[in-house]
């Protein structure tokens, strides 16, 4: 038979469990910088981090969050070749339609899981006109340009060194401001203001971690639809063939010791490293993960909240070349959660219109501080629209379509475009 549990035996327990939680916290705190490589004070940051989850989700009401999206409708067929010329074969009566081109998105479903920044953050504004970010980098020509203007004007902003205390909700005003005063700072403060300087100009970007011991940020590049490393601390990026890597690219090149043609591009005028430096920075991408937010400014916790730690707000790449780092609690093995796509517009199509020269087009998208469709039409731009339905008016010959998903900071995604010939 089971003893009853009196009040006493629950208050004890109780008490058990409170003081297990603190000791645990101050084990953290005191031996904070020995984490990576203390596996007692490891499980101590990870047991503390999921008390906080649990009394965060219990206790605390939910904080005002972005509405990132434009229109997201289960609804329509999505528009690839082969279902573009079915369509205007069946529905319209064009005999043979000529598809010339197709450019056409998926919308993700882990996209939603990332918690995006206002761009109406007051403090966002400041940071750009304090700095006059938009004419730092409007001599760029392309947005890898801007993005490494920004990065090398960080780099030599902020003087590198040991950090003194640092705000944990991360913001890049205050670490500007104490640059200023020859305060120096690590590869994590130098990615938090990359990242918040990106977003203050209407660009998206991401916190990156890397195991081995650094910090990067990655920012969406709408020219090529991908996530771009910018390691602002050593003012580099990554290429291969000319085009600019993302973490999960330099990991897997890494792992299969496959780094010959690529280039660690220095600074603003595209120095390489030599063999050697190259490869020991490529080694740091052996395990990572990425913040699963970056609304640091909308939305500030408390270090032990689930959103306000990297241990329960991040998500860590598993495959076979790494391991589980007890630092992290979620991961994943799915390229699409790590890389999932933002600001691209994915074209479906509904029922014919009312006339045998009307396709009727239903637009997605999923653009953090979404405002307005960009479409054009042969040529002519079309008035802005937040609606997702769009009549697309076809004639013999040739017909042209360009969308974009456009922010309230006027900044345009990855371009949908449709091109066919059409004889009847």
């Amino acid at each position: 038979m089971f003893r009853e549990v009196s009040e006493k035996d629950k208050v004890l327990f109780g008490a058990l469990v409170v003081f297990t939680i603190v000791a645990c916290f101050v084990a953290v705190r005191f031996f904070e910088m020995q984490a990576s490589g203390n596996m007692f004070v490891n499980w101590c940051k990870r047991a503390v981090a999921e008390a906080g989850g649990l009394v965060s989700k219990a206790v605390f009401s939910h904080k005002k969050e972005l509405i990132a999206t434009g229109p997201l409708l289960e609804k329509g067929e999505y528009v690839d070749s082969e279902t573009l010329a079915g369509l205007l074969k069946a529905r319209l009566g064009f005999l043979s339609p000529q598809i010339i081109s197709v450019r056409n998105f998926l919308i993700s479903r882990f996209s939603a899981n990332f918690e995006f920044e206002d761009f109406s953050e007051p403090k966002l504004l400041a940071l750009r006109q304090r700095y006059k970010l938009s004419d730092l980098i409007r001599s760029g020509i392309t947005a890898l340009d801007k993005a490494v203007i920004l990065r090398n004007w960080l780099r030599e902003e902020i003087n590198n060194g040991a950090p003194g205390p640092v705000d944990y909700n991360f913001n890049a005003l205050d670490i500007l401001a104490r640059a200023k005063n020859k305060e120096t700072f690590s590869c994590s403060e130098y990615s938090t203001a990359f990242v918040q300087c990106a977003l203050s100009m209407g660009y998206t970007a991401r916190y990156a971690g890397l195991f081995k011991g650094h910090v990067v940020a990655e920012i969406w590049n709408d020219e090529l639809a991908k996530w771009v490393v910018m390691d602002a601390y050593n003012n580099i990026h990554y290429e291969r063939g000319g085009v600019p890597l993302g973490v999960l690219e330099l990991h897997k090149i890494w792992e299969r010791k496959d780094f010959s043609d690529v280039k660690a591009v220095y600074g603003l005028k595209r120095d390489e490293f030599t063999e050697n430096t190259k490869e020991e920075l490529l080694s740091f991408y052996h395990e990572f993960y990425v913040r699963m937010r970056n609304d640091w400014f909308l939305n500030r916790y408390p270090h032990w909240h689930i959103k306000g730690n990297s241990v329960m707000n991040a998500l860590e790449w598993q495959d076979r070349y790494t391991s589980n780092n007890i630092l992290v609690a979620h991961e994943t093995f799915n390229e699409e959660e790590i890389n999932f796509p933002v600001n691209v517009v994915s074209v479906m199509v509904d029922e014919p219109g009312f006339s045998s020269k009307e396709l009727r087009l239903i637009l997605n998208t999923f653009t953090p501080n979404f405002s307005s469709f960009s479409i054009n039409v042969d040529g002519v731009e079309q008035k802005k629209q937040v609606t997702p339905d769009f009549i697309w008016m076809l004639h013999e010959g040739l017909n042209k379509i360009k969308i974009h998903a456009v922010n309230t900071l006027g900044i345009k995604g990855p371009e949908s475009s449709i091109e066919v010939y059409l004889s009847k």
